[in-house]
């Protein structure tokens, strides 16, 4: 009886060697140092909307981020983020650990891109500025003059250029609405649309901000 229960002992042992080393490897692969980047010191992967988990991990490991689809996949949905994984475009430093490429695409990390308006520019220049941003797609057609608020905007690689524009036209309408109910009660205007003919004419007018109030008075 002795042989067979070294035997077994052995055959356990062997196995219990084996979890730990494959427990140790896949503790260090997520949590250790990632990948190196193919070329270059980071690495840029778009993660489509819609994309299941199973597809994220299989984009992320043919771009060299993770270094397998494996354990992604085990830690994805064993701490619940597989359910929360957003889509967009992501930029990774080479050796990126695993665990927190998965917490960066789980929080929505992506890279940011701008599209500046800034005060007194057109309509046209605008939406010229709208066209020339390579990540967007689409075609636009330009606004009416003053419809847009001069800010910088944030987008995401494949935004529609139309939905931008439309942006801009919201955050007016919003800004617009909240001067109009705070407006002094004897300005003589009837309409939001009046003030904002007000406010161009003054802008045509100066460029200096101090200058302002005196014409709108005039006006």
């Amino acid at each position: 009886d002795q042989g067979p229960r070294r035997m077994a002992s052995r055959v356990l042992l062997t196995l219990f060697v084996i979890a730990i080393l494959a427990g140790g490897w896949v503790v260090w692969t997520y949590r250790g140092p990632g990948p190196a980047a193919r070329q270059g010191a980071t690495t840029t992967v778009i993660l489509a909307r819609g994309s299941s988990v199973n597809e994220i991990a299989r984009d992320l490991k043919a771009a060299g981020v993770i270094g397998s689809r494996e354990v992604f996949l085990l830690a994805a949905k064993l701490g619940g983020a597989a359910r929360r994984l957003k889509a967009g475009e992501y930029e990774f430093k080479s050796a990126t650990p695993m665990a927190q490429v998965l917490s960066d695409i789980e929080q929505g990390k992506v890279v940011k891109h701008f599209v500046a308006v800034p005060e007194g520019w057109t309509s046209d220049m605008a939406a010229d500025a709208v066209r020339a941003e390579p990540v967007l797609t689409g075609a636009v057609e330009t606004p009416p003059e003053g419809s847009i608020l001069p800010d910088s905007y944030q987008v995401q690689r494949g935004e529609d250029r139309a939905e931008v524009v439309q942006k801009m036209r919201a955050a007016r309408d919003k800004l617009l609405a909240e001067l109009w109910a705070g407006r002094a009660p004897d300005l003589p205007l009837q309409t939001p649309e009046q003030a904002v003919i007000l406010a161009s004419l003054v802008e045509k007018e100066t460029g200096v901000p101090s200058e302002r109030p005196r014409i709108a008075a005039v006006f």
